[in-house]
């Protein structure tokens, strides 16, 4: 009996081992030059395809971008051969973004056929308006070349400001209320800014009211899209006091650009109200007043004769300049006042803030009686380096100061910007190329005085012997469009001549004076390109 069960444990272990040689032997012939096993299939590389350039005609999408906020694109023929007909009729352009989804066909898009030439590129305008950023996709159809190509477009946010793409940085809001602190249930009320898109023209800055009287608010809209976004069609009409920062009143929100807040009789008193309007549906339309007063009248001012009495104690109060106005250096600008005061002297000057230092002060030499105690003079701002810009900051204030038979009166207005004037030409730009008897757009921001005409002259930027040509010697002031009255931008259409020779130009604008010794205010533009076009 045992030597049975010896027997047996042998034979157990002796099929112990040889499972584990055959086991063993099995993983030596599969791992053996790292194969695999015969039951799966090898699997070759991927193929990777690369797209070649036709050798007759290849259409880039070279540049998709904006132009005072239109959508452009430049397509260029990078091949060798001329475009033939049937991709001129044919072929398809396609944009796509959340507000569009056009097609043009590529005659549309050159309609001169300068693609017909190798390397000749067209700029192309779509006449879309951008007013958001967005995503564009635009894509070529049924001819040669690139298939797609997207971008992030950003509108221009001051007048001539090219966008920026939305790859780097982002888009920058000019103009946007400030963050400032709560002031009872509102807030994003500016601290001394306004966005030139809402001018308020009542209550003027001086005003005087007692509880009871009517409040007329009313104020005018300015649409300017391309600098402020969508056009608010409801406004929010805000009453605070700026001395306290837990009074404000919204006493209106509606449709109207005029509202009447009759003044309730426990208005609390302060000298330091102004009103606030805004659009409910895009904020960046927005402006406030000047200071204003709400008091009640004690017995002996109730008693005394009506402003403009020489009898009252003198005073004097700033119609003009309105608050938070741009002035432009070399140009002159109306001041308004009331006073009880003559005057038979009147002395104008600036004040700089926060130093209080006088620049510019002047003797009026003629002040104009507007009606019964108000009066205006016309004051000179000049262009000067003894009297420093105030860059971005509303840095200045208009003080006048009136005397007349022993009496005096003077006061300070609201802040205001003096700037340095500029010309800036913004079209033809240096993606531009200009065929003989083509119109040209000439395009200029300037900011400056009204009474300005424009010489425009015609650069060459090669030694090709050619002497300027002036192309209009006085272009009538006449903006298309205005910013607050102090930023203007104009177009002045011009036909290349079939005598220009090929070559590299550029445009330059500049003012003409209106006196003698006075400085041309200049802009020169970007390269161009002028070709026959055969």
């Amino acid at each position: 009996m045992i030597r049975k069960n010896h027997i047996i444990g042998s034979l157990i272990i002796f099929m112990v081992c040889l499972g584990f040689i055959v086991a063993q032997t099995a993983y030596s012939q599969n791992s053996a030059g790292n194969e695999k096993p015969s039951n799966q299939a090898q699997q070759a590389p991927p193929t990777i395809k690369t797209a070649t350039p036709s050798p007759e005609y290849y259409l880039t999408l070279e540049k998709i971008y904006l132009v005072k906020n239109r959508i452009h694109i430049i397509l260029k023929n990078t091949g060798a051969e001329k475009v033939p007909a049937q991709a001129y009729t044919g072929g398809k352009l396609t944009l796509k973004s959340n507000s569009f989804d056009k097609k043009w066909t590529l005659a549309d898009m050159d309609p001169g056929q300068a693609l017909n030439k190798a390397a000749k590129s067209v700029d192309f305008d779509t006449q879309l308006t951008l007013t958001v950023l967005e995503t564009v996709k635009v894509s070529l159809v049924n001819v040669k070349g690139d298939r797609n190509k997207q971008v992030n477009l950003s509108p221009a946010l001051t007048l001539g400001q090219k966008p920026k793409s939305a790859g780097g940085n982002k888009p920058q809001i000019i103009n946007s209320p400030p963050p400032v602190a709560h002031l009872g249930s509102e807030s994003l009320i500016p601290a001394g800014v306004h966005s030139e898109g809402i001018v308020i023209t009542s209550p003027r800055m001086g005003d005087r009211f007692v509880p009871g009287n009517t409040l007329v608010v009313r104020f005018t809209l300015r649409p300017n899209e391309a600098t402020y976004g969508t056009v608010p069609t409801t406004f929010r009409i805000i009453l605070y006091d700026e001395s306290t920062a837990n009074r404000t009143y919204r006493i209106y929100d509606g449709p109207a650009r005029e509202f009447s807040y009759v003044i309730p009789a426990d208005m609390p008193q302060s000298d330091k109200f102004k009103v606030y309007v805004a659009g409910n549906d895009n904020l960046h339309y927005y402006c406030t007043t000047g200071h204003f007063s709400i008091k009640r009248l004690s017995l002996d001012a109730a008693a005394a004769p009506a402003p403009g009495s020489v009898e009252l104690a003198p005073y004097l109060y700033l119609n003009k300049p309105e608050a938070y106005a741009t002035w432009n250096k070399g140009c002159s600008y109306t001041v308004e006042w009331r006073s009880n005061v003559g005057p038979r002297t009147a002395v104008i000057s600036l004040v700089q803030a926060p130093t209080g230092s006088e620049f510019n002060t002047t003797t009026v030499s003629s002040v104009n009686r507007l009606s019964e105690g108000v009066y205006s003079a016309s004051y000179f701002i000049p262009n000067s380096p003894d009297l420093p810009a105030s860059g971005a900051s509303y840095g200045y204030r208009v003080k006048v100061t009136v005397q007349d038979a022993g009496k005096s009166a003077s006061a300070t207005g609201e802040a205001l910007k003096i700037q340095t004037p500029y010309l800036n030409v913004e079209s033809p730009d240096g993606s531009f190329t200009v065929c003989p008897g083509q119109t040209v757009p000439i395009t200029w921001s300037y900011a400056g005085c009204r009474d300005k005409t424009f010489r425009i002259t015609l650069l060459t930027d090669l030694p090709l012997n050619i002497a300027p040509r002036v192309l209009h010697h006085g272009v009538a002031f006449a903006p298309t469009t205005t910013v607050g009255g102090y930023l203007f931008q104009q177009t002045y259409s011009w036909t290349a001549p079939a005598d220009l020779r090929e070559g590299t130009y550029r445009i330059m604008v500049e003012t003409n004076p209106s006196s003698f010794g006075e400085t041309r205010i200049t802009g020169t533009g970007r390269q161009f390109m002028k070709h026959d076009c055969d």
